[in-house]
């Protein structure tokens, strides 16, 4: 009986350094993102900041739940499948830029509204944002946005923000070790390991995996930039 209390306490104690681990990585990997606004008298210098901060957090979003449509439920987290039943769902590269283009410009209309001088009015018509992956993630950002200052107005329509982050090779990388984990493990092990990214594997025992690919070269918001994804056979 002794020996069963033992063991189940031992039991506890795996499980809960296990989800410790999970949940720090969780933290670790999504630092304060949500866009800090300056306080700046001149809208075309305060604009540039926020648009700049909304990519980097929209584009920290979609590494972490942009990889497909599909997601694995695990406790509190929800994961997009890069493999699901042996069938591959990696978004391809012009899904992934629409998906970014459509959640970038949900920030626009915030950063300006949190403009902090409210003595200008500010009018907004309809914004247009296109996403180039690329060697850089560039978002080319079209606004229609009028600035009014007693007679005089200036309208903004240009922005062109470039984020460093090596989603291409991400989306590849994603693609590559679905079909390789389908077909020839060995192959897999070999790839993973000349890979660019630091990559974490978490195993669960409904057969699903957690893969984390980290690119420590170029820092968001003095973070890596991560790429998760899940996958089952």
């Amino acid at each position: 009986m002794v020996k069963n209390k033992k063991a189940q306490l031992t039991l506890f104690i795996i499980l809960g350094i296990v989800l410790l681990f999970f949940i720090g990585l969780i933290f670790y990997a999504v630092p304060h993102l949500r866009p800090i606004l300056i306080n700046s008298e001149d809208f075309k210098t305060y604009m540039d900041v926020c648009l700049k901060q909304n990519a980097e957090f929209t584009l920290y979003q979609f590494g972490f739940s942009g990889v497909s449509n599909k997601y694995y439920s695990k406790q509190f987290a929800q994961v997009p499948y890069a493999l699901h039943q042996s069938k591959t769902l990696v978004l391809t590269n012009e899904q992934a830029e629409k998906a970014l283009a459509q959640s970038f410009k949900s920030g626009i209309a915030h950063c300006v509204d949190e403009f902090p001088n409210k003595k200008y009015e500010i009018t907004e018509g309809e914004h247009d944002v296109k996403v180039l992956i690329g060697e850089n993630v560039i978002f080319d950002v079209k606004p229609d946005i009028k600035v009014f200052s007693g007679t005089s107005s200036t309208k903004y329509n240009r922005f062109r923000i470039k984020i460093p982050a090596k989603l291409d090779a991400a989306l590849e990388a994603s693609r590559a070790i679905a079909e390789l984990y389908k077909s020839n493990q060995l192959e897999l092990y070999t790839y993973m390991d000349n890979q660019e990214f630091q990559i974490r594997v978490l195993s669960y025992k409904d057969n699903n995996l957690v893969l984390y690919l980290i690119d420590k070269e170029n820092l968001i918001s003095g973070q890596p930039f991560i790429f998760r994804f899940a996958m089952l056979r």
